[in-house]
């Protein structure tokens, strides 16, 4: 019996990203071919021991929002140009700035779209990368997000 596959695997050139400046609601252009992107849930285990009738633990499980990465071949300045931005605002006394993430990647099992939005972004731990002879230059910035919600 040969095993048939029923779909087809989820791949990184699926992935599509829209990052979003929430005061001014202008789209934000990071620079160059985007190579990699991660996402991690952030929490916290509380966990509460019985100490009498040997009683079995209680977890409990709470949400401490997202963390990840966004790495890219650079083609511009657009990165350095977010960063002087966001370190000149904090210098003049200005408001944090706050992004939101959509990411978009297809379901091979319903044949439509997941969207999900990360909200209450901000950018940290800008590597903007090492200039070599006949190498890419990559640069990488680091994301927490308060929460990601379901945005289908």
């Amino acid at each position: 019996m040969a095993f048939a596959p029923t779909g087809t695997f989820i791949v990184g050139t699926d992935l599509s990203l829209t990052i979003t400046n929430n005061q001014t609601g202008t789209q934000v252009l990071l620079d160059g071919k985007r190579t990699n992107f991660t996402q991690k849930a952030e929490d916290t285990l509380l966990k509460s021991e019985v100490i009498d009738n040997g009683g079995l633990p209680d977890h409990r499980v709470i949400s401490n929002g997202w963390t990840g990465t966004i790495e890219v071949d650079r083609t511009s300045g657009d990165f350095d140009a977010l960063f002087a931005f966001l370190e000149a605002n904090y210098y003049a006394g200005g408001d944090q700035q706050y992004f939101s993430i959509s990411v978009k990647t297809p379901n091979q099992r319903t044949g439509g779209t997941d969207s999900y939005l990360f909200q209450g972004v901000v950018f940290h731990g800008y590597d903007p990368g090492s200039y070599a002879k006949s190498t890419i230059t990559k640069a990488t910035v680091n994301w927490a997000a308060q929460q990601r919600t379901n945005s289908n």
